[in-house]
């Protein structure tokens, strides 16, 4: 987020014409509303060195809602790179869920059990695209996706079995 502007200019981008009601839309969409409702001053209290530090969980969900204010008609999101625990993700999945549309979003995800909600997915292996569809046509196919579900499942059942031993 950028230091010491206040959550609502960091929201908007600088952007001219945004409207409080529009801000405070995509901060609720974003799920970053329970954290900016606590504020004294909300949406107008100063954000880094001058001001209030978000989590980073928060400043996450911040740069979502800033993303939903302005979409573009492509978005990547590097979910890797999130560093977000399993609720945070949800609640990105969830805010981008119930985004006005318009915009492709392509996500960078190896969480298998995320992919399956989503409209299309690509297979990449090596390098090269190995498979494109949806989930379901994926599994059907029995190729490299179902593969990797496959394996997911082995090492799940693997893990509850090496801790119901352990108990």
């Amino acid at each position: 987020m950028p230091d010491g502007c206040t959550i609502a200019e960091a929201v908007a981008a600088n952007r001219p014409g945004v409207s409080e009601t529009d801000i405070f839309r995509v901060i609720w969409l974003a799920k970053a509303d329970d954290f900016v409702g606590k504020l004294a001053r909300g949406i107008h209290t100063r954000i880094g060195s001058q001001g209030v530090r978000p989590p980073r969980t928060v400043c996450r969900r911040l740069a979502v809602a800033r993303a939903l204010l302005h979409p573009s008609p492509v978005l990547v999101i590097d979910d890797r790179g999130l560093d977000a625990d399993p609720s945070t993700r949800e609640l990105i999945d969830a805010a981008w869920m119930s985004g006005e549309g318009g915009t492709t979003t392509i996500f960078i995800c190896d969480d298998l059990h995320r992919m399956e909600r989503f409209d299309r997915i690509l297979v990449l292996s090596k390098g090269r695209l190995v498979e494109c569809g949806h989930h379901s046509a994926l599994m059907a196919c029995g190729g490299e996706y179902a593969a990797l579900h496959a394996s997911k499942r082995v090492a799940l059942r693997a893990g509850e079995m090496t801790r119901a031993r352990a108990s």
